[in-house]
């Protein structure tokens, strides 16, 4: 294990510390998706961090055997495992505390799932905490597809929004959902669908999912719940990852918020062993690829993109979220079956929109070569000059109907002005220089007044 911060150590002079797993934790492989699980982002979540310890000793574990479905897991994303977020308000929690608010806040009483910036409600000036900074690094310097951070003292798994926009004329009461609902839906059903069956009714988290929990006092049907229709909250990690172009979930694993007896723990675990595992595989689905320069092929990083769909519950003004490539050109999204199209910009570069299908159980690659933009030609200082000197027109009908064909051509196709002029040239070469110079610099007059 090794510190990923970069940042100076927390309040206490504590670090925080995540565990790489994969075949090749040094240098990631090309198109090797990266996963990531979030332990205790509240101190006070202790159960978090216990689940999260005992999926990185699963995972060694069963590496060892070929045929395990979690070693071909390991060899095909990068998992990233942070067990512990808000260690010094961990440190300070009550073992066993059921509720309260004991180690939930960090070392400077920062509640640290309020302290992300909110896309809906920004907050200029304001200063971070440290831990909360070495999250959002540790975001930028990877490309997760995929997030999961697990929490205590609920029976749920949450999806974004968390957070509501408190400028607006119609403020949401009830669900604030994000344009890849679907898929946010998708992995909290899923994560539900897939706890452990066979465990002891009082401990079987199918059952448990969703019930009633003595300290929140609500029952959540399914098991699922949008954030902002449980209890709408600014600056949580959850709506951040989203705006970086992650999905994030949060699951909670007991209704004890602080439980430590190792007999219920254990049971929890069993409880969520497989739904954690499943949430890994859930990178097999959707779109992932490469952006290059058409010329080149050099991979192309940061460019924007956006996936295209239909989305029956908001209207046309709605925007998907973007997301960006990585240093290598890279990109991956979740995606349910369905076709779509792939929006994709870059600076210097011409728009592209790519088609494509993902099918069931499958994930669709991509290769995006983007076209550089070609500049029009600008106006030169002996283009000017032409304009000051004494020309007389003798131009006829014929050379004049030829040249303004020259110049539509010239507007449909901007980048092409160089070989339009040198045709236009050779194509009057026998008249008298004079006309050539008047019909030179009308062409030059076209093409600036249309590019410019």
């Amino acid at each position: 294990m090794k510190p990923f911060s970069t940042f100076p150590l927390l309040h206490s002079g504590r670090d925080l510390w995540v565990v790489v797993i994969s075949d090749n934790p040094i240098e990631r492989p090309l198109l090797r998706p990266q996963v990531k699980f979030v332990g205790n982002v509240l101190g006070n979540y202790g159960p978090s961090c216990y689940v999260l310890l005992r999926l990185i000793t699963h995972l060694l574990k069963t590496f060892e055997y070929e045929d395990s479905m979690e070693r071909r897991l390991v060899e095909m994303n990068e998992i990233h495992i942070l067990p512990n977020m808000n260690p010094d308000g961990f440190m300070r929690s009550i073992a066993g505390a059921c509720s309260g608010t004991y180690g939930r806040y960090n070392a400077a009483g920062y509640d640290l799932n309020r302290d992300f910036p909110d896309i809906f409600n920004p907050k200029e000036g304001k200063e971070m905490q440290p831990e909360t900074l070495a999250i959002m690094n540790w975001i930028r310097e990877n490309a997760f597809a995929l997030s999961v951070s697990m929490m205590s003292g609920a029976l749920v798994v949450t999806y974004p929004y968390d957070s509501v926009p408190t400028d607006t004329e119609s403020p949401i009461h009830g669900p604030h959902l994000t344009p890849d609902d679907d898929i946010f839906k998708h992995l909290a059903m899923t994560y539900v669908k897939n706890v452990n069956d066979t465990q002891d009714q009082d401990m079987n988290m199918s059952s448990k999912m969703g019930r009633y929990c003595p300290a929140i006092k609500r029952n959540f049907g399914n098991g699922i719940v949008n954030g902002a229709d449980w209890s709408p909250a600014s600056g949580t990690m959850l709506d951040y990852n989203y705006a970086e172009g992650i999905f994030e979930i949060m699951v909670g694993v007991t209704c004890c918020r602080n439980e430590n007896n190792l007999t219920v723990l254990g049971s929890v675990w069993d409880t969520n062993k497989h739904a954690m595992v499943e949430m890994i595989r859930e990178t097999e689905y959707g779109v992932r690829g490469q952006v290059i320069d058409a010329d080149t092929h050099l991979p192309i990083a940061g460019a924007p993109m956006v996936k295209l769909s239909h989305y029956k519950h908001l209207d046309d003004k709605v925007v998907p979220m973007p997301w960006r490539t990585t240093k290598q050109g890279e990109f991956w999204r979740l995606a349910l079956p369905g076709k779509y199209s792939l929006q994709v910009r870059s600076e210097g570069y011409k728009e592209a929109i790519i088609p494509f299908e993902v099918k069931h159980n499958h994930f669709t690659t991509l290769i995006v070569e983007l076209e550089k933009k070609i500049e029009p030609l600008p106006i030169t200082e002996a283009a000017i000059k032409t304009d000051q000197q004494d020309v007389t027109p003798d131009v006829n009908a014929k050379s004049i109907d030829s040249m303004s064909l020259n110049v539509t051509h010239a507007r449909l196709n901007v980048s092409e002005n160089a070989a339009i002029v040198e045709s236009s040239y050779s194509k009057h070469n026998n008249a008298n220089l004079d006309t050539f110079i008047a019909a030179y610099f009308l062409i030059f007059l076209f093409v600036f007044a249309f590019v410019y």
